[in-house]
């Protein structure tokens, strides 16, 4: 029976990084309190589930986004590029050059790797002073983007901007972020 309940731990800890935690404090209170070590292992349970759950939303919400760029991109004729609506970096530079920012679109792709390179360099010094920056660099020229694009799209600005930075408002702002991208997708082109 030991020998399950360590497959069953082990296993939590290897899909999620709290469950390590919840294991060393089951094998911690299990000795002297088995209901403790009980309620410590369902709580490792809950928190899969949730992840699970935020994965799930997280997925659908990526489809849509995706689904309102494709959309963006055919009503702005480039119907042929609708399949990379759905590659997260190639999204933003097709959109950039979509809504007439051609001169800029290489920022679109240039941000997001530059971001990814420094991440791992996050351990020194170096990895800090490239990431504050290119996130600076990365929301100036968003909000330009997405300004842009209400305007071709025959949008008020305030979507531009809803589409932009309300993600930054917690708890809403990404279904705010959502509802604007697709107030955008819906309009029709402005030339």
């Amino acid at each position: 029976m030991k020998k399950v309940r360590n497959a069953v731990l082990a296993s939590f800890g290897l899909l999620t990084l709290f469950a390590p935690a919840v294991s060393a404090q089951y094998y911690y209170y299990y000795e002297s309190s088995p209901e403790a070590g009980a309620f410590l292992a369902g709580f490792g349970v809950l928190y899969l589930i949730l992840c699970l759950c935020g994965g799930l939303v997280a997925l659908v919400a990526y489809i849509f986004t995706s689904m309102q760029y494709a959309k963006i991109f055919e009503k702005n004729g480039m119907a042929d590029k609708k399949v990379l609506a759905f590659i997260p970096i190639a999204q933003n530079y097709y959109l950039a050059k979509a809504v007439g920012e051609d001169e800029y679109a290489w920022v679109q792709v240039a941000v997001p790797l530059g971001i990814l390179i420094s991440i791992p360099l996050t351990f020194f010094i170096i990895g800090f002073c490239i990431l504050f920056p290119l996130a600076i660099v990365g929301i100036v020229f968003g909000v330009k983007l997405w300004l842009k694009a209400a305007e071709r799209m025959g949008q008020d600005q305030i979507w531009g901007i809803a589409a932009s930075l309300a993600s930054f408002i917690p708890l809403v702002g990404y279904f705010i972020q959502l509802y604007a991208i697709y107030v955008i997708a819906e309009g029709t082109v402005k030339k």
